[in-house]
């Protein structure tokens, strides 16, 4: 290969699905109703079993566009899947991060307001300022106080020197309140981004799920004489469940005294 040749990334078929996947309604978009990895995992089964009866398929109306579709549906949502898993590890990450700075915050916040009251009891003005940014609430307001007494107390360190006051408390404020202003924008933003991966994980699920039903639906038409064959059109996982459920309902031990 010459050596500046650009090799053009291949773009991945959810890539270019995508468009197709935010087309659909909102209130037609399905969660998975079971884990992701098994659901990809029985659509790649019923697509081995539709390959298998596809003379029988097509005869009752099915195409192999839409067979051939399945697999490629199933592909798209494990991808998904582990898109939105990754950003999950992310999320985690950011909530960690924020969740630790936050807590450190908070104490900080509460030792420079029980000493700056002391300190400044009798000066009105500082004092009114003091109430003044203490009215607030919430994560901003939270970040905000930091910057406040940091930069109040540097202004008129002597009342707090005399009462023994570490002014390196100020330094920590100032210092956390600008690590925080970072880590509340990267929860933020993390917090969003898993919205979107998981609304996008449940679009392809929605998808796959498309292909899989005509699938399912075109094999019990076709072999409805045959409940041997016609069983291979439905879900593993769901008869599994109803299996158990049966089990536990026929459980003596289960039974209300």
């Amino acid at each position: 290969m010459p050596e500046n040749e650009i090799v053009d990334t291949p773009v991945s078929n959810l890539e270019n699905v995508l468009p197709e996947l935010m087309a659909i309604p909102a209130d037609q978009i399905k969660r998975p109703n079971m884990p992701t990895e098994k659901a990809v995992q029985e659509a790649e089964t019923q697509h081995t079993v539709a390959k298998r009866y596809e003379k029988q398929l097509l005869d009752v109306g099915l195409t192999t566009e839409t067979i051939d579709e399945l697999k490629t549906r199933a592909g798209i949502l494990s991808q998904a899947e582990a898109e939105w898993r990754i950003n999950n590890n992310a999320h985690q990450d950011a909530v960690k991060n924020w969740d630790d700075a936050k807590d450190r915050a908070i104490e900080l916040r509460k030792k420079l307001n029980r000493s700056f009251r002391h300190a400044y009891e009798s000066e009105d003005r500082i004092m009114g300022r003091i109430r003044e940014f203490c009215k607030g609430t919430g994560d901003e307001n939270l970040i905000q106080d930091l910057s406040e007494f940091g930069r109040l107390g540097k202004a008129n360190p002597s009342q707090l020197e005399a009462i023994n006051f570490e002014l390196s408390n100020l330094d920590d404020a100032i210092e956390l309140h600008d690590n925080m202003r970072t880590l509340h924008a990267a929860y933020q933003d993390q917090k969003y981004k898993q919205r979107e991966y998981k609304d996008i994980r449940d679009r392809a699920f929605t998808y796959m799920k498309l292909s899989l039903d005509a699938v399912r639906k075109s094999g019990k038409y076709a072999f409805a004489d045959n409940p041997r064959i016609a069983q291979e059109f439905t879900s593993e996982y769901d008869r599994s469940h109803r299996r158990k459920k049966q089990d536990d309902e026929n459980d003596p031990s289960n039974t209300k005294k």
